[in-house]
């Protein structure tokens, strides 16, 4: 997959057209980068989301139509789903690169403010709260590598074995 291709992939899935999420059609093209092995195409992806985090960001403080700002929320809310669903279905090199650029992915939209409205003050504190979430668990899942469905398992066969009951 190209830098053009992604480029325009991330336009897609972040425009403020007619909906609140991304289409899935663009989601699954960036996830599918998101899985190959190849760092250029996988760095140019967390470059290409981190920038449109950013443009959000910049665009709300710029001084310019009312309508930029409720779109700035929508556009900061839309890289931080696509961030969230990334971060879950994608490659180990994508992974790492992730962990590795989270506090730039993220740390914008995590002070992200906008209360030109009531209701794009309630977008900006979702964005806020979402994106804290977010860099939480792509950082935490760096010290933790073992899912929380495999340490369930782990515990309710260990505790099956000694003839104890996983229920209380």
């Amino acid at each position: 997959m190209g830098a053009q291709n992604l480029e325009t992939a991330i336009a897609k899935a972040t425009s403020v057209k007619k909906q609140l999420t991304p289409k899935e059609k663009h989601l699954q093209t960036l996830i599918t980068a998101s899985r190959q092995n190849n760092d250029a195409v996988v760095r140019e992806l967390i470059m290409g989301l981190t920038k449109s985090a950013h443009e959000a960001t910049i665009w709300r403080q710029a001084p310019t139509r009312s309508d930029t700002h409720a779109n700035s929320s929508i556009i900061g809310l839309k890289c931080l789903l696509i961030l969230h669903r990334v971060s879950q279905e994608c490659g180990p090199v994508c992974t790492r690169e992730m962990r590795k650029h989270a506090k730039a992915m993220f740390g914008p939209l995590q002070h992200f403010q906008d209360n030109s409205t009531s209701a794009c003050a309630e977008i900006a504190l979702i964005v806020r709260l979402y994106a804290r979430y977010c860099h939480q668990r792509i950082v935490s899942s760096e010290r933790v590598p073992v899912s929380v469905m495999a340490l369930d398992q782990m515990l309710s066969s260990g505790l099956q074995s000694q003839g104890g009951s996983s229920s209380t």
